[in-house]
């Protein structure tokens, strides 16, 4: 087991990583990632993408990695993403306006660890960002946190 130390080391340090990028976010994508070590992979619909680096995440992707494997995603309203080995997140909605910051944000945590970072959908009110788990889901604004779901093998 992750102690939880551990776990918030290796998230800011993917939050580091998330700062010094400066890709640049199309607007019919939600995010890009920007760090990868190991087994990553987007399930869109029906497709296994392979995870790389600038590769595009768009609402309804699965985002999954692998034993020892980690991914770090920068999403257009620059909220940071970080999913820890043995992780299964769906973006199950996202929508970002830069013109004035509206939008909502929504996931949901299969499996695994998850470290966030809210970007500008955080900081205004009425938006809504939220998170799901197997048994909770969570509201949340202009924060950090750390998710982690058990699975009972």
């Amino acid at each position: 087991m992750v102690s939880y130390m551990q776990l918030k080391a290796g998230v800011v340090s993917v939050a580091l990583g998330l700062l010094c990028h400066g890709a640049a976010l199309a607007q019919s994508n939600a995010g890009v990632i920007t760090n990868l070590d190991g087994d990553v992979r987007i399930e869109r619909g029906q497709e296994k993408i392979p995870g790389k680096l600038n590769a595009n995440v768009v609402g309804l992707d699965r985002i999954v990695t692998g034993k020892g494997s980690s991914v770090g995603i920068l999403m257009a309203d620059k909220t940071r993403l970080a999913l820890g080995e043995n992780s299964s997140v769906l973006i199950a909605k996202y929508s970002f306006n830069p013109t004035n910051n509206d939008g909502g944000f929504a996931l949901k945590v299969f499996k695994g660890t998850l470290g966030a970072v809210t970007g500008l959908l955080g900081t205004k009110s009425g938006n809504q960002l939220e998170v799901a788990t197997p048994t909770t889901t969570a509201g949340i604004r202009g924060t950090e946190f750390v998710v982690e779901v058990q699975q009972n093998d």
